[in-house]
């Protein structure tokens, strides 16, 4: 039995367990280091952004160049550094009208959803307060809406209207409200 006491070595002590809120740190520290990845993104992004409405806004305003102004000297020039874009065949700078383009592709964007998300939440609010009778009548006339492609309304409205910004964005919204009038009921969406 003596020489099995020796042979055998002595019973190790077990670690200490480590604390539970070491354990938590150490998870949040990797939740964080997550979400400080998606910030960046999301900086990132909005950067890009920011840009976009600063270039949209400012070379329209600010530019050298007319995007409507024709010049027959300067027709077709490539890529410079006076033309960045180069010019189209009647010697209009691309830079300029891709921005100036941009500039109004923001103002369809935004007043359309202004517009969209402030009839969608009322016609929602009024068929969501009103009750289910009065619920299911507006909620059919807003899928009888909705059954006919937006392009269509878009189209009819730029020939009624004639083309613009304006009839632009009525056509858009014409439909675009739809898909906000049900969130007023977290069980309808």
């Amino acid at each position: 039995m003596a020489q099995a006491k020796e042979n055998n070595p002595a019973p190790r002590a077990k670690a200490p367990a480590a604390p539970k809120a070491d354990k938590n740190m150490r998870k949040e520290n990797r939740i964080s280091s997550k979400k400080r990845k998606g910030y960046r993104d999301e900086k990132a992004a909005l950067i890009i952004l920011l840009i976009w409405i600063f270039l949209a806004v400012c070379v329209p305003l600010f530019g050298p160049y007319s995007p409507t102004e024709q010049n027959a000297e300067i027709r077709n020039q490539p890529m410079s550094l006076i033309h960045f874009f180069g010019t189209d065949e009647f010697g209009r700078d691309n830079f300029t009208r891709v921005w100036y383009g941009a500039g109004i592709s923001l103002v369809i964007g935004v007043g359309s959803s202004l517009i969209n998300g402030m009839i969608g939440i009322l016609y929602g609010a009024v068929a969501g307060y009103r009750g289910k009778r009065i619920d299911m009548i507006l909620m059919r006339a807003a899928d009888v809406i909705a059954a006919i492609p937006s392009i269509l309304y878009v189209i009819l409205i730029t020939l009624v209207m004639g083309p613009g910004i304006k009839s632009m964005i009525f056509g858009i919204c014409i439909a675009g409200w739809i898909d906000m009038a049900p969130l007023r009921d977290p069980g309808a969406v």
